[in-house]
């Protein structure tokens, strides 16, 4: 073979070669997991493959059904979004394992867990509850965020899990907004050590089983843990068997991060021992410093329950606040415009008129007065 061929050889090979990897598939932008293998019993698989594919954003959809997974494991530059009406289940008889946890992010940045319209996760507490079917745990949560950083979750119901809703530990920039956290074991959140936390628009509610068994409670581990930038607001903490807001924060010292936590416009009502609660430091230790602000919140309930009936007669006062309501403008595609806190019988101040290209706005359709 002359030198000639040998090149033309060596040239057809390189350009084989380089259409080979032109060829290769580049992540999509958006992945319907159902795609993957949906199963009506078990779609763990299935989901867990959508997003290990790389996809920028992963959906769920109702076409197929109830989603029923087993744990899984959420990674970096992630959009899950739960569509509309879709439920997210436990499978029953899974979560042996006592940290088992249905999402689990660790390490991750940027992780959008978003859902619309009736949108819903669920796991089986009163099964986990049973001794005679599982071992027990306080850690079967519906969320577990460990040492990661800039993750949202909005405009989801969380229910019945084995332990938390959302458990936060040595996180960053998190937002929690829009979410019901209901029938929790442990608490609807755990909050173990976070900065720049913001929590939004929640409700809190009927939190029972394991102590302490409140809506939120802030709890660290170590001394090297901290409450830094924290805000709670527009929240409602209501029904809960101990606290509405729980700080636990005895392993916290002086030479600890100073606290910085703040309460918004919150309402706390019907919580079983208080609205909120403190425990800041071991006799023997000096606290940690900071501040945790209350700014226009509602606490109401009854005053002053005994923990045993004393011997002589005790008069127990109801504590009422006026009734208010949320009212939320909505623009055209859903967005929130605004929200507010609207006594009962007063009217809500509607924002200014929205604005979309090619039509003209005519008015809000609900009525926002008495």
């Amino acid at each position: 073979m002359n030198r000639s061929n040998r090149l033309a050889r060596v040239f057809l090979s390189l350009a084989a070669g380089i259409g080979v990897c032109a060829a290769h598939a580049q992540p999509k932008e958006i992945v319907n997991a159902a795609d993957f293998g949906y199963s009506p019993l078990d779609s763990t698989a299935a989901l867990q493959a959508a997003i290990d594919s790389g996809a920028r954003t992963v959906r769920l959809d109702a076409s197929r059904g109830d989603w029923c997974i087993q744990p899984v494991r959420l990674r970096s530059d992630l959009e899950l979004v739960i569509g509309e009406g879709v439920c997210v289940r436990a499978v029953p008889g899974a979560y042996r394992s006592g940290g088992s946890m249905m999402f689990l992010a660790r390490g991750v940045t940027n992780v959008t867990v978003r859902g619309e319209a009736g949108a819903a996760l669920s796991m089986c507490k009163p099964d986990y509850l049973d001794d005679t079917r599982y071992k027990w745990s306080e850690w079967r949560h519906l969320f577990g965020l460990y040492d990661s950083q800039n993750v949202t979750v909005e405009n989801l119901s969380l229910s019945a899990s084995g332990g938390d809703g959302v458990y936060i530990a040595r996180c960053k920039d998190v937002r929690l907004e829009n979410l019901l956290c209901a029938d929790h074991d442990r608490q609807g959140v755990s909050v173990i050590g976070a900065e720049n936390l913001l929590i939004r628009r929640c409700r809190f509610c009927c939190t029972s089983g394991t102590p302490p068994a409140c809506g939120i409670d802030f709890e660290p581990n170590t001394a090297a843990e901290c409450f830094v930038s924290n805000v709670i607001e527009d929240c409602e903490f209501d029904g809960n068997a101990s606290s509405g807001a729980t700080f636990h924060i005895p392993h916290l010292s002086a030479k600890s991060r100073p606290l910085s936590v703040a309460f918004r416009r919150c309402r706390f009502r019907g919580n079983m021992n208080y609205g909120m609660r403190f425990f800041v430091t071991w006799a023997a230790e000096k606290s940690v410093r900071g501040r945790v602000d209350v700014e226009d919140c509602v606490f109401s309930g009854w005053s002053d329950i005994p923990a045993t009936m004393p011997a002589h007669n005790v008069n127990i006062y109801g504590t009422f606040s006026k009734i208010t309501y949320t009212v939320t403008f909505l623009d055209w595609d859903g967005r929130v415009i605004e929200s507010q806190q609207v006594e009962i019988h007063s009217n809500a101040v509607p924002p200014a008129d929205p604005v979309r290209i090619g039509y003209t706005f005519t008015g809000w359709d609900g009525d926002y007065t008495g």
